[in-house]
């Protein structure tokens, strides 16, 4: 038990010396996302419903969240989250973002 709560504190430490940030706001950002991500995708099932197949775009759009979308929710903390833990994305081909499928059932 000790040795499992070790590992735990170690881990504590390591987010706020290599993060700059707590464990407990990287928990809200990490349910934030998946609540977000959840409604994406049943959205995207609610368009099947309607009967309309989504595009393979649609549903790899509904698996994103927009960087913008978490720094307005969380500020810094997510600034600090998304230099440590996100990819970049670029249009290194020239492709523009499109609009999601389920961006006019405010997602």
């Amino acid at each position: 038990m000790d040795r499992e709560f070790d590992a735990t504190r170690d881990d504590f430490e390591w987010l706020i010396r290599n993060v700059g940030v707590s464990a407990r706001p990287m928990v809200e950002i990490a349910r934030f996302i998946l609540v977000h991500i959840s409604r994406q995708m049943t959205a995207i099932n609610e368009l099947r419903k309607e009967g309309t197949e989504p595009s393979k775009a649609d549903l790899t759009n509904s698996l994103l969240i927009t960087k913008r979308v978490l720094v307005e929710k969380f500020g810094s903390k997510a600034e600090a989250f998304i230099r440590k833990f996100s990819t970049p994305v670029t249009d290194r081909i020239g492709v523009k973002p499109r609009k999601h499928a389920f961006a006019d059932r405010g997602m």
